[in-house]
Order: structure tokens, then sequence, then C-alpha cells
């Protein structure tokens, strides 16, 4: 369905509840953990009229064990694959945990990986290297939806929740039933997903054209362009950013501009 948070939607796709093996593929597990794995970001709900914590933790665990993180890793992996005879050459601006350099060099040319600029930063595992190997574990913004707030007694658990999981996600108490909670929901989505709402509107026109395009944090005028037309970009003269944040207002912008949430753009191009 549709979920409408202000002038922008999120489209939800209701999944079949995981079990203890989904990840072997017990039930329909392959399933759930697929639309997860292809998500945007993810909802994971929970019954408040029963244990919610044992809850949480079984679809934290087939989660993690499908190789699909809900908080963002300390440290990362990237590797550039090059031609034959560049070598391999290992960056390391981090901190290896429990191996050193030769153990990932060891590790890259078992998978017979020769010719290849490895970048390495945070603090990083000799497991880290072998996922961004095979580009297995992905990370997807995740909020906790505790349902059946409406019950009697279930303050308790929701307590209890919070604490359990310490501001490492957050959690927000709806009713399904009763549609309370939705707007809280929609925030804290739009805030994990980490995007922004840019408003655009036709040279000379006083009204903007409609919804806001979505995109992610860091976007820049160029970003905004080609999400509108490839010949916006090809066709690119200047753009005029209306936004509270600039001391003048409209300011006259190229494509390397960076965005930020509620700004009002006019593109203007040679055609």
């Amino acid at each position: 369905g549709i979920m409408n948070y202000g002038d922008i939607q999120f489209q939800l796709i209701e999944a079949p509840a995981l079990m203890k093996g989904s990840s072997d593929g017990r039930g329909t597990g392959n399933v759930t953990l697929g639309l997860a794995r292809n998500a945007d970001g993810v909802i994971l709900m929970v019954d408040l009229s029963r244990n919610p914590i044992e809850q949480l933790e079984l679809i934290l665990d087939e989660l993690e064990k499908s190789h699909i993180l809900v908080n963002k890793q300390s440290g990362r992996v990237t590797i550039d694959r090059r031609h034959a005879g560049t070598a391999l050459r290992v960056i390391l601006i981090g901190h290896l945990v429990d191996c050193n350099i030769r153990d990932v060099e060891d590790l890259l040319r078992q998978y017979k990986i020769h010719d290849a600029i490895v970048r390495i930063s945070g603090d990083v595992k000799l497991e880290d290297v072998e996922d961004a190997i095979f580009e297995t574990t992905t990370y997807k913004p995740t909020v906790i939806a505790a349902n059946k707030l409406d019950l009697k007694g279930t303050e308790t658990n929701l307590r209890i929740l919070k604490k359990h999981v310490n501001g490492k996600l957050p959690v927000i108490a709806i009713s399904c039933e009763h549609k309370l909670g939705l707007d809280e929901l929609g925030k804290a989505l739009f805030d994990r997903l980490g995007v922004i709402r840019v408003y655009t509107k036709d040279p000379g026109s006083k009204e903007e054209t409609g919804r806001p395009f979505t995109l992610k944090h860091g976007a820049t005028i160029n970003d905004l362009a080609k999400n509108i037309h490839k010949e916006f970009v090809q066709n690119f003269l200047f753009a005029m950013v209306w936004a509270k944040r600039l001391p003048f207002s409209p300011k006259k912008v190229g494509l390397n501009f960076i965005l930020e949430d509620m700004d009002v753009v006019e593109i203007h191009t040679k055609i």
C-alpha cells in the first residue's frame, strides 16, 4: 500500500512473517528476505501484546544470517578490480581488527583477485573483506514499529522494548487498527532513509510544479536535473534556488550546488 507523509509517499510492501530458520529457506523466508534486500528501507513489526524483545531478536538474527544489516557498519571495504598487470594494492585508512594486510592479500588471492585497489576504512574484520568480495552484505535503514499500542498493558512492553534497543534503532509505537502513530512512523522513515524533498517550478512561474522530488542527502542540481530528464543536464545553463538558509534568495547556481530539504529550484536550459 501507500503511506503518505506530508507531500511524499512511501510504497509499503507487507511481507510474510519471519520465523526461526527463515534464512535457511524455511517457510516463506526467502520471499521476505529477498524483499528486504531489495527495499530502500525496512520496517520491523513487533506485537506489543506479546514478548516484543523475543520477536525482535528473532527477526534481527534471521536478517543478520542473510547478511542484511540494520545499522551501518563501523568499517567499509571497497574493491576496485583492475585489468591484468595492475597488481594488488591495499589502502588502509582504518584498523584491521582480527588480521593484518598480509592476511587480506592472501584472502584476495585465494579468490583469484590479483589486480585490484582495495580501500579499507573504519574497523574491519577479515570476514568483512570476504563479504566485500561477494558483495553479499547490505545495509538497510530500519525502523521498529511496535504495534497494538491501543491494547491495555502494552505500555510496559513498550518501555521494556525501548530500553532493550537503547537508541540503536527508532522505536515507534503504533496501532494499525486505530491508525495511531502513523505520522511518527512516516517521520522516522523519512529521517532514517536520509532523503530530502526538492520542489521545482517552471521559469517565470510563481507556483511549484507539484509533488517534490525525493533525493538522497548530498544530492546536487545535477542529480535533480537527471531525475527530471537527461536533456536537462545536456542543455543546462543555470538554476535558481530559493531557500531560507541562503543569505540571498533566490541564488543563481550551477550543477554542483548541493541541495537541502525543502529547497525550491528553477532550472534554465538552452532550449
